[in-house]
């Protein structure tokens, strides 16, 4: 299957811009085209300095954190092409702004996530979503139809949704639109919240909290990690994805077995 086309995503910044800029009122944001639709989200840092959190909300806005500083702005696509995809520009606001790109990565084998690459004004940084990126599995699971090998020529994505629906692979798939902002995450379904509980081993992972809501708390490599979890095809398949960790899990007859790419451990449920 191919991917959707990569965006590049220009943002504004208004806390970024000249004493004389200031005095100018931001662009009204603009609801993303649908390629773009599917990328919004919460992006983060696994540690470090400078820009540590990006999130891309429905009606184009995002909120930011860079250098320990709250900074809001919009952002905008235009344009694509099969060269370059899909372009995204500034739109009424004499400030130097910020290019994202999105591209998806795998870790080890492991489930797919959305990383993006940010330069400019808000700092140059690789943030990685922790939420499974979208696939034929999510797609279908939640009212959508997956195009295989071409994309729908009316939205440019391989899901189509019902409509009126939206595309956002951090909300678990196709999702009503929600009034005056960002539509929840989707509920678990019953037989994948019976892998819900408390885990415990002696590998690189000691214990994942797997809760009800689709996130998860869990101790990998000695370091804390939190993210989030979802159904991912065959029955007791789950996809455990983080800004830092990306894994396969299988849940039977109360344990848990995971793998971070070097060999299969299993975690014992404790509550």
């Amino acid at each position: 299957m191919r991917p959707s086309p990569l965006p590049w995503l220009l943002l504004c910044v208004p806390a970024c811009s000249s004493a004389s800029a200031s005095a100018q009122s931001a662009p009204e944001p603009v609801s993303p085209d649908p390629v773009l639709m599917q990328y919004v989200g919460e992006y983060d840092a696994p540690s470090g300095a400078g820009l540590t959190r990006l999130t891309l909300h429905v009606n184009g806005t995002f909120d930011a954190t860079s250098d320990g500083r709250a900074v809001s702005g919009t952002f905008v696509a235009s344009g694509s092409d099969a060269t370059t995809g899909t372009t995204a520009s500034l739109d009424g606001v004499d400030t130097s702004g910020s290019r994202v790109t999105f591209r998806t990565v795998t870790a080890s084998g492991g489930p797919v996530r959305i990383e993006i690459t940010v330069v400019g004004a808000l700092g140059d940084a690789t943030l990685t979503a922790p939420w499974l990126a979208g696939d034929e599995n999510m797609c279908d699971a939640t009212g959508g139809r997956w195009t295989d090998d071409d994309p729908d020529p009316s939205t440019g994505l391989f899901c189509v949704c019902s409509k009126g629906d939206l595309y956002l692979p951090s909300r678990g798939g196709c999702v009503s639109p929600a009034p005056g902002g960002d539509p929840s995450r989707l509920a678990l379904t019953d037989e994948a919240r019976a892998a819900s509980g408390h885990f415990a081993g002696k590998g690189r992972v000691t214990e994942l909290d797997l809760d009800d809501d689709g996130t998860y708390q869990a101790t990998i490599d000695d370091r804390p990690d939190e993210g989030t979890w979802w159904p991912a095809g065959p029955p007791g398949a789950l996809a455990v994805t983080s800004a830092a960790e990306a894994f396969w899990a299988t849940f039977d007859e109360g344990a848990l077995t995971v793998d971070l790419g070097d060999g299969p451990e299993t975690l014992d449920r404790t509550r």
